[in-house]
Parts: structure tokens; sequence; C-alpha cells
């Protein structure tokens, strides 16, 4: 990683992250762009993507930074207001996979801050989005905010496990953006 992340993330909330994460952008070999339209995809991940920086909160706050839009500075919502925000800008990616998870049935009792710092390019085609909300899955396995584990959600009428692929899908669907079966 090519930035001090934790530096960072000790200057924006004057504590050292207990979690780091990592989720990389991907492209399509074949089938750019035909995948949210049904369409066959051939996908590979690469070596661009998203770093992730985490700690868990006492309250119900949630507060996240990117490197990558420094002049947006923190945004903050509450666990409790997970709707889409127009102020919240890319945050609402984070915000909808934090909202599946509850509507899955997990318990999320606590709030957690995150910096992020990407290394793919904005509206690339290389999942951005994705990249800042698959972290937000993986919280559960190092950060204690999560308190339920191997559930079952149905979905078209087909029961299936919520991984952070189809949680990822089902926030993207609610936010004002193309995506595809590829997140």
């Amino acid at each position: 990683m090519e930035k001090d992340l934790q530096a960072v993330f000790k200057e924006k909330f004057s504590e050292a992250a207990t979690g780091e994460y990592f989720a990389p952008g991907r492209i399509n070999l074949i089938g750019e762009h035909t995948d949210y339209n049904g369409g066959y995809v051939f996908p590979a991940s690469i070596t661009l993507g998203t770093y992730g920086l985490a700690k868990k909160r006492d309250d119900r706050e949630v507060r996240l930074y990117s490197e990558n839009f420094p002049e947006k500075g923190i945004i903050t919502f509450s666990l409790d207001d997970l709707t889409y925000d127009r102020a919240h800008d890319w945050t609402n990616y984070p915000k909808g996979v934090t909202h599946f998870l509850q509507e899955a049935g997990y318990v999320i009792d606590s709030g957690f801050e995150v910096v992020y710092y990407g290394t793919i390019p904005n509206g690339a085609g290389l999942s951005s989005s994705a990249s800042i909300e698959l972290p937000i899955n993986s919280f559960s396995t190092c950060l204690p905010i999560f308190t339920k584990s191997n559930i079952s959600i149905f979905k078209s009428n087909k029961s299936f496990k919520m991984t952070p692929v189809s949680n990822s899908i089902e926030a993207e669907e609610e936010r004002p953006a193309p995506f595809g079966i590829v997140p």
C-alpha cells in the first residue's frame, strides 16, 4: 500500500484502527456492460482495489473518511437511519450494505469508523463501488459489531446464504447507479 493509512486513521479518529481490509477491483474479460443486462460475463480480480482500516465505536454512529475524497471530510450517520441521502455521496454504498445486513437479520449493535483509500480510478468500470462495500461485509470477522453469522434469506423464492457479494448486490440495487451481477 502506498499510503500510511494507519497514520491517516489516527489523525482523523485519534486512535489506531483495529482491522485492515482490502477488496480488489475486477475486470470483465468478456461481457463488459452485459452483466446488468443479463448477458454472460467472465470476470477476474485485479491488483487495484480499495483498502479500508476500521475500528469499532461504543455508540451507534458510523464515521467514514476517504483519502480519495478528502474535500468531503468525515461523513457521519447513525445506524438508526440508513436511508439514502444524496449529501452522503459515496458513503451511501457502505451505508446500503449495512442496511441490508440489518435487514438480513444481523444485529449491528455498535457503530464503526473507517478510512478508505482506493487505487481504482472512479467510474472506470472496475467495480470501485463494490470494493468499498465488501470491507463492510468483512468487519463481521474482525470487529465485534455483528452478532448473527450463518443466515438464510429468500429472494426469487429461493433460499440462499447471505454472502458479501449478494449483500453488495442488494445494496447497489438501492443506489442510483448502474451495476452488474459482478460487484
